[in-house]
């Protein structure tokens, strides 16, 4: 096989995600009693199934079903994973609410039955984000398998901080509920990087949402793929690709299969299993999802490949469903003998959604028409139930990446615990508490206190045990090349997730917010390191103008005390910006050190609450983007049709402070480049193109008003 490489002048990651063939071919026959004797670990490399009979419709009636989850007053468990093992228990994997305060949105979940999933273990985490990594904001979607003695489990994530322009990703353990190692483009383990790499529009969804199947040595791999053709039109696929199950390292020598379904507006993710009775290959998707008709349809396939619709399941199902679920043995297979279950969120209220269980059973029938495309479904509301605390079933740190200063002595990471009603509670009991696994020559960690001290700049990550959890958080230490220029205080905090540093830290998507509860007048104040010379203020909104005041006016101050209106700076019924910054100009620049923002009415119809994204002054000399710069290296980076380099850009403060800008947030543009060559996204990641022509481009990186450039040689 003929390789390319990249010849770039930059700081980059390389990720590489092969793909190539695997072996299809059938052997001899294996009995039915030596394939069912293990269905966790059996390959079956050699089994025969019946030939399907595409003639034959396959339907699935729902028996009655019950709640497995109930969310309270917020909370959710979806995108369910049923697996069925040979001594009579279920393990179950959804995709649930993470914590928003930290930037992860969702986590992976575990939990077990052995009654025919009418009691449950608690709902612990099994799999998280990885800190300051490509998977950093969320883990949703799970799909998964048991091949060998592994458990992988495929899910969704992505770069993107509004959720969009999602990546496939797996993980494997020995054990269903954790721990799980990523694959991390060429073995597992360490920072993860995609199964599957979407490299569509960014402004789409996306890839995400997989599901597996084990058939004949053979791994089915499907997973959605929302994108945009050529003219711009939306549209929604499930896609397959397969790779030998033989190979612990399959993920780098899949071989893309095609398109199995192009799905109906309003259908989303498709579960996939092979039914060894009929020889068929089934999915379950929902139809008009999240609505009062919604139902799930039965796809069917002969080859695993292509597949077309088969049934409804309405009836015993309730409205506003999606993201469901089939139950099969721990290989993708679904027997008839066995008693099957499906499982979907359902809710009117966007993440508030209960999850339920209903028991179903297989029939293959010769009529086209299916009763069930007119049978009523089920009106049935979320019950509000407290749930009682219970045990923690998860640990995390309150900061996932924790930047802290070499010149600090006293840094100190809160620990908090999960608990089984999704409460979250500070651990205080330090002595129970242990660290592990960092890098010594960076920080040391009082085990006692546990302060952290930075002992040289650089970046590690840190294991912290608490009782029978653990978690890994990554601790980056700088050296300060300037002082700290801004500080900021608020009149109230709706919560963590929208404290007031988020005023300046230099990202407006990440928002301030008073509290719902405040009265009267709400206020900000921005501190500067010293007196300086200020000639207006800069206000960033939030995303529509949300929280945006209507009458509001600007003090002074050069000790925090004693405060003076801003002559010219008093506005009423001030209209919505929507996103547009807001420049405030001084009639005469003063002379200050403290600038506070008072607000005396909000828009009703843009909240109650007094909401910003970022606050930032004109003439003072504070962080403010005065020279970007790309860090550059040089090497040769081997690629095949799905390896790519990533860029990281940097830019250079006024104060001397150099900082990574974020990937697809801060407004990064990449330009000037020949698109018959590479492929480059808004997340900065790069790869050759399509055609995989050989020669040379430069591509332009663009920041606010600077730019830089870099080289890339597509060569043999």
């Amino acid at each position: 096989m003929n390789k390319k490489i990249i010849k770039a002048v930059i700081s980059c990651v390389l990720v590489i995600g092969m793909l190539s063939s695997c072996n299809n071919d059938k052997s001899p026959t294996l009995s039915k009693e030596q394939v069912a004797a293990d269905a966790a670990t059996q390959l079956e490399v050699n089994a025969v199934y019946p030939t399907p009979n595409m003639e034959n419709f396959t339907r699935a009636s729902a028996q009655t079903g019950w709640d497995v989850y109930l969310p309270g007053d917020v909370g959710y468990r979806y995108g369910p994973t049923i697996l069925l093992n040979p001594d009579g228990s279920m393990d179950l994997w959804t995709a649930s609410n993470g914590d928003g305060t930290v930037g992860q949105w969702d986590w992976i979940r575990y939990k077990k039955s052995v009654d025919g999933g009418k009691t449950w273990t608690n709902d612990i985490i099994a799999l998280k984000p990885t800190p300051n990594s490509i998977d950093q904001f969320s883990t949703c979607d799970p799909g998964v398998i048991k091949v060998g003695k592994y458990y992988y489990i495929g899910y969704t994530s992505t770069t993107d901080a509004a959720g969009i322009y999602n990546h496939v990703y797996v993980a494997r353990s020995l054990n269903p509920a954790g721990p799980y190692e990523k694959w991390n483009g060429q073995g597992w383990g360490g920072n993860p990087q995609p199964l599957i790499w979407f490299d569509g529009p960014a402004d789409c969804w996306g890839a995400g949402e997989p599901s597996f199947v084990v058939k004949n040595g053979v791994l089915y791999i499907y997973y959605t793929w929302n994108s945009k053709s050529a003219d711009g039109k939306a549209f929604s696929e499930t896609r397959v690709a397969t790779a030998s199950a033989l190979d612990e390292n399959w993920p780098s020598k899949m071989e893309f299969k095609g398109t199995s379904i192009v799905r109906k507006e309003g259908e989303d993710s498709t579960d996939i299993k092979f039914v060894e009775e009929t020889g068929k290959f089934i999915g379950i998707t929902t139809e008009k999802r999240l609505t009062k008709n919604s139902s799930l349809v039965i796809y069917q396939s002969d080859d695993g490949i292509t597949f077309k619709r088969s049934g409804n399941i309405r009836t015993n199902t309730p409205a506003f469903l999606h993201n469901a679920g089939i139950s099969s043995r721990p290989n993708g297979h679904i027997s008839i003998a066995d008693q099957n279950y499906i499982a979907y969120a359902y809710g009117p209220q966007w993440a508030r959604w209960a999850t339920m269980l209903n028991p179903i059973t297989f029939s293959e029938v010769l009529e086209a028409v299916d009763p069930e495309t007119k049978a009523a479904n089920l009106s049935v509301e979320v019950p509000n139930v407290p749930r009682p605390q219970g045990d923690i079933v998860g640990i995390f740190s309150s900061k996932p990446l924790f930047e802290i200063s070499t010149t600090s002595q006293k840094n100190v990471l809160k620990l908090y615990g999960l608990y089984n009603n999704d409460i979250l509670s500070e651990i205080t009991t330090k002595k129970d508490i242990t660290y592990s696994d960092y890098d010594t020559n960076i920080i040391e960690i009082n085990s006692t206190t546990g302060i952290i001290k930075a002992l040289t700049a650089g970046t590690t990550n840190v294991t912290v045990k608490y009782k029978d959890f653990t978690d890994i958080f990554v601790v980056k230490a700088n050296t300060p090349s300037g002082p700290i220029r801004v500080e900021a205080k608020s009149s109230s905090v709706e919560s963590a997730a929208w404290s007031v540093d988020k005023l300046i830290d230099g990202d407006k998507t990440t928002v301030w917010s008073s509290s719902g509860a405040a009265v009267g007048d709400r206020w900000l104040t921005v501190k500067l390191d010293k007196i300086q010379t200020v000639s207006g203020v800069v206000l960033s909104p939030r995303t529509q103008g949300l929280g945006f005041p209507i009458d509001f006016y600007f003090q002074s101050s050069n000790d925090g005390s004693n405060w003076e209106n801003i002559v010219g700076q008093k506005y009423t019924k001030y209209a919505n910006p929507i996103e547009a910054n807001q420049n405030f100009n001084f009639k005469t620049p003063i002379e200050a050190q403290y600038i506070k923002i008072v607000c005396t009415k909000t828009d009703p119809e843009k909240g109650v609450y007094f909401q910003l994204g970022e606050v930032s002054f004109l003439g003072a000399d504070i962080l403010r983007a005065t020279n970007l710069n790309t860090i550059v290296t040089s090497g040769k980076i081997y690629i095949s049709k799905k390896t790519y380099v990533q860029i990281k850009s940097y830019k250079e403060m006024s104060n001397g402070v150099i900082s990574e800008v974020f990937k697809g947030i801060e407004g990064v543009k990449y330009s000037n480049y020949d698109q018959d060559l590479v492929v480059v996204t808004k997340d900065g990641l790069i790869k050759a193109a399509a055609g995989q022509k050989l020669g040379r481009t430069t591509i332009t990186v663009t920041v606010e008003d600077k730019s830089t450039s870099f080289e890339i040689e597509i060569v043999e």
